[in-house]
């Protein structure tokens, strides 16, 4: 209650009017209010003024007409009077919108009496106490219906009483338990309330369309309205037309908390609004769950449900008309040509955290998305992170760095990870989460910096140029990738048979000096290493290597083969370059194809620099082609030392290329006298006439064969 005094006076002369007749009434009505005087005490109503004609009376919070006679003399009536109790509302005591004229029952407009409630919170408190703001309460049951956007001031929350169950609510007028607002407009921008600040130039406030940097609102190019927000309600439309149901933009300190919304394009939107809390939402709308865009630092998120449900084909992308405007900014739209996949662009997403944003989140539930997270250019630190029915990717990052403790991505045959340059990636996957999938888990890493998953091996490896861990796998003393050269998939590149990748180059991008590494080439399939390759393309440096076949799905047999191409000109073409490095060839062939132009004399199966050992066994097939001049097997790379053992035990032969005109050699360029060779093993070959004169030709001296060699 507040006490309201003030003199009664006539309207047409000023004099005072003692021991004039007073009545309140409710406004709008013949209905007396309950009055009590300055100490509390009932008053009667109507009551008479004093000798100097003071009218004084208390009334509970509420809107009133007042009508003062005195005499003949009937004064003019006054209508909608707010009674508050100032200090009350100071204190944290909510101002209740029905005794401020508001109906709330989802029938009536309610919008002007919100909007003087907040006028009468924000404007008289924030003149009265340093603290400023207030809150506004719907009661439980109420809903309140708006025909146009909500302006909330600084440190004003509209709260209510969502009840039992109130995130699965009942919309219709009512039956409704909880407490919400009805959003009934259209509208393609903005939100149906708007916590935002003021255009500095011009005190307008920042447009719907309109979204903007912290640092201008540093810079003063902008106002910012601190400390507003919503508590225990729910915000909902059915208009087809309704971009979203709050929006905070250049609005620190914001709060939502135990907040359901839905029917909306987009879920809540946060934009430059700092250290704001959402402990509790509940988001079901069309095309994003929360999007926190652009200086949100340090938004501290608790437990999330986003759902994109009410759509019924998971697929559906977002019409250009409907797109968050900055999307475009980010080079996320739908249209946009980047390099990302297609699917990888922002779409339809439950959880967007965009450009600055370091936020942290307790649990994220995620589902009918085409992407469940996607972070750009920030940071988000989740506890848990749940996402189900999702049609393209779990998570999407980009620049950013991202850790999430337990990632549950109940999606069968999906994607779980798209990471972009830049980013560092932790990833905690319980491994009792492999039973929920029933498709190899895959996903793809262009250039990012970091990514460790930990506790679940996943089914699938990153391209990546930076540094790649699976903790579970780091006791496990292999490093296994896959090759398949006909459907080897780059946007899927292999970690097992069922994912390979496609060529030997970019396998050699992923040896790991501490494992032992083995490629598998798939069976029946020839794995060339690239025509006219440069000698620096594929190196196996400090790495214990061994390649070995793999039967497909087909049942193919023969061995593969792993090719040296040719080199139809006089470039630098080799096989593979080993630096102080061991080579098995277990049931594969090598194919080398040397130099056919004009050699320059630098072209080698194997360009080797300090010590390496070099072994073919299971009965592995060599076939050699090689140009009309010095070139061979072996050589040391450029004139640096070279100690190659090459051991030949179990090959089946060793043979000229098929379809060669020229002899296959079994050569050594041993370089200034640099190289040395060593030969071990059994050998039955069809070249090994040229064994020698090969050798010796190219300047081998103090050759050391093993007793074991044979030649025909």
């Amino acid at each position: 209650m507040q006490l309201i005094e003030f003199y009664a006076v006539r309207a047409d002369t000023g004099s005072v009017l003692p021991s004039a007749s007073v009545a309140v009434f409710l406004t709008g009505t013949t209905l007396p209010a309950s009055l009590y005087d300055a100490t509390g005490a009932a008053l009667a109503n109507p009551f008479k003024t004093g000798g100097a004609g003071l009218v004084s009376f208390s009334a509970p919070d509420g809107v009133y007409d007042v009508q003062v006679q005195a005499g003949g003399y009937t004064a003019p009536k006054i209508t909608g009077l707010q009674v508050v109790d100032i200090a009350a509302v100071a204190a944290g005591v909510p101002v209740n919108v029905k005794s401020l004229g508001a109906v709330c029952d989802g029938v009536h407009d309610d919008t002007p009496a919100l909007e003087a409630a907040i006028a009468l919170v924000g404007a008289r408190v924030n003149s009265s106490d340093a603290q400023g703001g207030g809150i506004i309460r719907i009661p439980r049951g109420g809903l309140a219906r708006i025909t146009r956007p909500l302006y909330l001031d600084p440190f004003v929350v509209i709260e209510g009483e969502l009840g039992a169950g109130g995130f699965f609510q009942n919309f219709t007028p009512g039956e409704v338990t909880g407490s919400g607002v009805f959003a009934d407009f259209d509208f393609s921008a903005g939100g149906a309330i708007e916590a935002v600040g003021l255009v500095a130039a011009t005190g307008q406030r920042i447009a719907p369309g309109l979204y903007i940097k912290g640092a201008d609102v540093d810079a003063g190019t902008y106002t910012h309205l601190t400390g507003a927000g919503l508590r225990n309600l729910f915000v909902y439309t059915n208009h087809a037309t309704a971009f979203a149901p709050v929006r905070f933009v250049g609005a620190p300190q914001f709060v939502l908390d135990n907040v359901a919304c839905q029917g909306f394009w987009h879920g809540p939107i946060c934009n430059a609004s700092w250290a704001g809390r959402i402990p509790a939402l509940f988001s079901r709308n069309l095309y994003s769950g929360l999007i926190l865009d652009q200086d949100c630092n340090g938004v501290q998120l608790g437990a999330l449900y986003l759902s994109g449900d009410l759509v019924a084909d998971v697929t559906t992308r977002v019409p250009a008309a409907c797109a968050f405007p900055n999307w475009d900014t980010y080079g996320l739209s739908p249209a946009d040509p980047n390099v990302q996949p297609a699917d990888a662009n922002l779409q339809r997403t439950g959880l967007v955290v965009m450009s600055g944003n370091p936020a942290c989140a307790d649990v994220v539930i995620a589902e009918a998305w085409n992407v469940a997270v996607n972070v750009h250019a920030s940071g988000l630190s989740c506890s848990a992170l749940e996402c189900e029915n999702i049609s393209d990717w779990a998570v999407t990052v980009y620049g950013s760095r991202l850790t999430i403790d337990n990632l549950f991505a109940y999606t069968p045959g999906k994607n779980v990870l798209y990471a972009a340059q830049g980013s560092d990636i932790r990833l905690g996957v319980p491994e009792w989460v492999r039973s929920f999938f029933v498709a190899p888990v895959q996903y793809r890493s262009v250039y990012a910096n970091s990514v460790v998953v930990e506790g679940q091996r996943m089914a699938a490896y990153p391209w990546a140029n930076g540094v790649v861990t699976y903790r579970d796998a780091e006791d496990q003393a292999f490093n296994d990738l896959y090759l398949d050269a006909v459907a080897g998939d780059d946007a899927g590149l292999g970690f097992d048979a069922s994912a390979p990748l496609l060529t030997i180059a970019q396998a050699l991008l992923r040896l790991r000096p501490d494992k032992l590494n083995r490629i598998f080439l798939q069976q029946g399939q020839t794995h060339a290493t690239g025509a006219a390759s440069v000698i620096e393309t594929l190196t196996v440096t400090d790495c214990r290597l061994e390649l070995h076949g793999y039967t497909p799905a087909s049942g193919v047999t023969t061995r593969p083969v792993l090719s040296a191409s040719v080199d139809s000109g006089d470039v630098h073409t080799n096989g593979l370059i080993l630096t102080r490095s061991s080579l098995l060839f277990q049931d594969v062939d090598f194919a080398i194809r040397m130099c056919t132009g004009v050699p320059e004399g630098y072209n080698a199966g194997l360009y080797i620099q300090g010590t390496c050992d070099v072994r073919f066994a299971g009965a592995s097939e060599v076939q050699v082609e090689s140009g009309n001049a010095s070139v061979g097997v072996f050589q040391p790379w450029y004139g640096r030392s070279g100690a190659l053992t090459w051991s030949l035990e179990d090959t089946a032969s060793i043979a000229p290329f098929p379809g060669s005109a020229s002899a296959g050699w079994l050569g050594v360029s041993a370089y200034a006298g640099m190289g040395r060779l060593s030969v071990v093993g059994a050998i039955e070959s069809s070249a090994s006439p040229a064994i020698d004169a090969a050798i010796h030709a190219n300047g081998y001296a103090g050759a050391s064969y093993g007793a074991l060699v044979s030649q025909a």
